[in-house]
């Protein structure tokens, strides 16, 4: 009888340590606000953010992918995040004189990128069906221009860094297409 109460009290313990059902129900009903999805961080369709480039920061808006090269020619960048599989060109208002880079993937078609200028450092983004390596960058003159998303297996991280100054103006804005 004595074994029987202690398998049932070892039984229980780790049942509720391995949060096996009813636990997780249970918990659920008792503590509703907790458990519902937070929508705050899912972001809308076609959302941009412009952050500082640092490294380790997700160079997508919607994945945790980041650039694990040791290159360091984005420093004092300014990252452009978008959705991992955006398809919309990107309008871009230049306000100051640019440098504009691209990573690319060469599962991607890259032929919208022809007259970019290929570098010889390599970054090492690496995502669930592609891995975006090549950096291409071009000088951008005041005005509009309009920028290709990349793809068709994702589109391809853009970071901006203005010409001759660090400036907290990123000396542009976008206008999303």
């Amino acid at each position: 009888m004595i074994l029987l109460f202690l398998t049932g009290i070892v039984a229980g313990a780790a049942w509720k340590h391995f949060n096996i059902a009813p636990f997780p129900q249970l918990h659920r009903w008792s503590h509703p606000q907790s458990e519902m999805p937070s929508t705050t961080n899912i972001p809308e369709r076609n959302a941009i953010a412009i952050v500082l480039y640092r490294k380790n920061v997700p160079l997508f808006i919607d994945r945790h992918y980041f650039d694990s090269s040791e290159t360091e020619i984005f420093d004092g960048s300014y990252l452009i995040q978008v959705q991992r599989h955006r398809t919309n060109d990107l309008k871009l208002l230049v306000k100051k004189e640019l440098i504009a880079y691209r990573i690319l993937s060469e599962a991607n078609d890259n032929t919208p990128f022809a007259d970019w200028d290929r570098s010889n450092l390599k970054a090492k983004v690496e995502g669930a069906g592609c891995t975006h390596e090549i950096i291409i960058q071009k000088k951008l003159a005041m005005g509009e221009h309009f920028l290709p998303a990349g793809g068709p297996i994702a589109s391809s991280p853009l970071l901006v860094r203005i010409i001759g100054e660090n400036a907290s103006d990123p000396g542009f804005e976008i206008q999303s297409r």
